[in-house]
């Protein structure tokens, strides 16, 4: 189910239809929000421990056999997760970032494999859409920026919320299509 496509392009689609709806509604009527969901320790946990789990699955797929890394990539999941809630600043925009390297990396395989049509237009949105992850992992404060810009600027509200719009319908037609 998880390696279906389908399944995969549709929870990427609710991904993008939630931060729409975060840029459409939440942020100009809950002007905190965009300093405080990037930094958020419950939502960056609650987020980023099944990203951490899902990048050690990946670790445990990458090594051979009966490697000492197996386990200790099991083992460093809680570890990093108290370590983060202790010592990590922007938790949320940190696991964000993750997730969206994770599942541009899951999408790209999972399309690959179900063969979709048009797979080279796919893969160039899916990119675009992990690349903001890599920033938000290395500079995680940017989200801050970019949801502040969004916050007080009507055109950037628009912008941000037709683009993830357009991710969500991009996403659902891709799933219908598979």
């Amino acid at each position: 189910m998880l390696a279906s496509f389908p399944f995969a392009a549709v929870v990427a689609a609710l991904i993008c239809a939630a931060w729409a709806v975060l840029t459409a509604r939440f942020l100009k009527a809950r002007p905190e929000l965009a300093t405080r969901l990037p930094r958020s320790r419950v939502l960056g946990e609650i987020v980023g421990i099944p990203v951490l789990a899902w990048a050690a699955y990946h670790v445990t797929q990458m090594v051979a056999p009966g490697s000492i890394f197996i386990p200790l990539s099991i083992l460093l999941v809680p570890a990093v997760a108290v370590a983060a809630w202790g010592h990590l600043d922007y938790l949320f925009a940190r696991a964000f970032g993750g997730l969206l390297l994770l599942g541009a990396n899951h999408l790209l395989t999972v399309a690959f494999v179900a063969e979709v049509p048009a797979r080279s237009l796919l893969s160039v949105f899916v990119y675009l859409i992990g690349l903001p992850g890599l920033v938000l992992v290395s500079a995680p404060w940017w989200l801050r920026d970019l949801l502040e810009k969004v916050r007080d600027s009507a055109a950037w509200r628009g912008a941000m919320t037709l683009a993830w719009t357009a991710y969500a319908l991009f996403f659902l037609a891709y799933a219908l299509l598979a």
